[in-house]
């Protein structure tokens, strides 16, 4: 404020203000690795702009910026798995907060008929290969039913259907129906996240494969924009794992490693954050072969196995249970044979 009470003759400007958000949101998008992400947290995008840039000026420009054809702003499918961090990061419009931003270029929006650009087939397609492209047309086939929680046959489908896919495939509404070679795709994103549940898939294959089903579907699709929002959700680009303590046994270094793996994990890293706390709690940097008092360290590790509801099923809640099992099992027997 300058000494009349005006705002300061530095102050930028709205429009100002809205290139810099524009900016700011490329570099998270670039940031992020895979050209098929759209969406951004408001969080991850407050930090990346400017620390002289105040949060009220930059809420009033999204606020003006969601009018723009090019600009979604839109509130968590599933608030449940939302982080602190991306709770206060939250754009108030409309009394509603909102979470995630997309600035649509012209490779989502299509061309002027509506269907995907040239470029945006090549890209899919070439994703997808062999795969072809879905014609978005409505499959003969039935919506299989969700048996979580009970006990389904070989072939069934049976996930925590309050999860990012789950969540997904109930917004697409009439599109969860789309055929996706012969089946509705709620049927085959079912699959995929039965097998990343049951452990027939890791969850990263998990992920792979889902990106593999939204490249088919058809650009502005109701299906595909659910489950890209989705993915935003339980994917992050591959990078190196925490560091532990050049102390710890070998199988708590294999499960840090493992644990990183987890594309939900490396987005959100509670467990390996916890599991480092727990290792530089129990070791140091000097290598020592002496006793591990493996009964009071697995109950420090199973407390890994709580920090996800299993509705993370989807994208590797029960990937980390297994781990923890067989970091256990490997300590173990490292005691037994001592």
């Amino acid at each position: 404020m300058d000494g009349m009470g005006g705002p300061a003759a530095d102050a930028p400007s709205d429009a100002e203000v809205e290139a810099t958000v524009r900016e700011a949101f490329h570099a998270v998008l670039a940031a992020k690795g895979d050209p098929d992400i759209k969406w951004v947290t408001i969080a991850d995008l407050r930090a990346q702009l400017p620390p002289d840039v105040d949060r009220a000026t930059v809420d009033r420009v999204l606020d003006k910026m969601i009018e723009s054809p090019d600009v979604d702003i839109n509130p968590a499918l599933n608030r449940r798995i939302l982080t602190d961090q991306e709770r206060d990061d939250a754009v108030d419009i409309g009394g509603e907060p909102r979470h995630l931003m997309r600035i649509s270029g012209p490779a989502d929006s299509g061309g002027e008929s509506g269907e995907p650009l040239a470029s945006e087939q090549n890209r899919a397609g070439t994703a997808a290969a062999p795969s072809r492209l879905v014609s978005g047309e409505t499959s003969q086939a039935p919506v299989l039913p969700n048996d979580w929680g009970t006990i389904s046959k070989a072939d069934g489908i049976n996930f925590h259907d309050d999860g990012q896919i789950g969540t997904a495939i109930k917004n697409m509404g009439t599109d969860a129906r789309m055929d996706v070679d012969g089946e509705p795709v709620a049927n085959v994103l079912g699959r995929v996240a039965t097998d990343v549940v049951t452990g027939r898939r890791t969850a990263a294959e998990g992920v792979e494969a889902y990106k593999e089903i939204r490249d088919r579907l058809p650009v502005g699709s109701e299906a595909r924009q659910n489950l890209d929002f989705a993915i935003t959700r339980i994917d992050a680009p591959a990078s190196a794992p925490p560091e532990v303590p050049a102390g710890a046994p070998e199988p708590l270094k294999k499960l840090m490693d493992e644990l990183h793996s987890i594309p939900l994990l490396r987005r959100d890293p509670q467990e390996t954050t916890k599991l480092q706390e727990i290792l530089r709690e129990n070791f140091d940097d000097d290598a020592d072969d002496g006793p591990i008092h493996v009964r009071s360290l697995a109950r420090e590790l199973r407390e890994l196995n709580g920090v996800r509801h299993e509705s993370d099923g989807d994208a590797g809640k029960f990937d980390v249970n297994r781990a923890v099992d067989r970091a256990i099992d490997a300590l173990t027997e490292r005691e037994q044979r001592s």
